[in-house]
């Protein structure tokens, strides 16, 4: 009976450590099975992107420049620069008047000078400044901030800016692609 009585013992040990060392692997193999996953993001940058064109005026030359700035397909700014070189005639009147004078003369003609540009100076979201340098050069900055301006408002201002409100409807690919049909060309960073 002792005998009996060993080998049950003998047996249920050997059961209790079996099953004890089947759960502990069950739990080594459950906890290697766990798996990290890592996600990937994507990240858009902004891009930043300076276009001109050059044209002859009545005394002088002008640049003009548009500054777009966007991120996949979210404008950020757009911004309309004018900068006009004056030289020989014009260039002399304007010195013999001084910078401050030929400056107040600019700021208070800006309608005659840019049409539809005293219409969109009070739009909210909508920039204008005016200024002359010391060389006389006059410098026209517009600068328009996306997500605040009413587009719509915008194209009623008049024909000088109505094509601006196109813009809302269109990814700035496709405005960089009218670009070139205008004549403006790419400037390197």
């Amino acid at each position: 009976m002792k005998k009996v009585f060993t080998l049950v013992f003998t047996l249920a040990t050997v059961f209790f450590l079996v099953a004890c060392s089947k759960g502990k692997n069950s739990k080594q193999v459950s906890s290697e099975q766990e798996v990290t996953t890592a996600s990937e993001t994507t990240t858009i940058t902004e891009t930043k992107e300076t276009y001109k064109k050059s044209q002859e005026i009545n005394g002088g030359k002008q640049d003009i420049y548009i500054d777009l700035t966007y991120t996949g397909d979210t404008y950020q700014s757009l911004v309309l620069r004018y900068e006009t070189i004056y030289e020989g005639e014009a260039l002399a009147n304007f010195q013999a008047q001084g910078r401050e004078a030929v400056e107040a003369s600019f700021n208070e003609h800006l309608e005659a000078l840019i049409p539809g540009i005293s219409a969109i100076k009070d739009l909210k979201g909508v920039d204008v400044k005016s200024t002359v340098d010391e060389n006389f050069a006059w410098k026209l900055t517009v600068s328009l901030d996306p997500n605040v301006v009413n587009f719509e408002d915008l194209a009623t201002k008049g024909d000088t800016f109505a094509y601006l409100a196109k813009i809302e409807k269109m990814p700035p690919s496709q405005l960089i692609a009218g670009f070139s049909i205008i004549g403006f060309e790419k400037v390197p960073q």
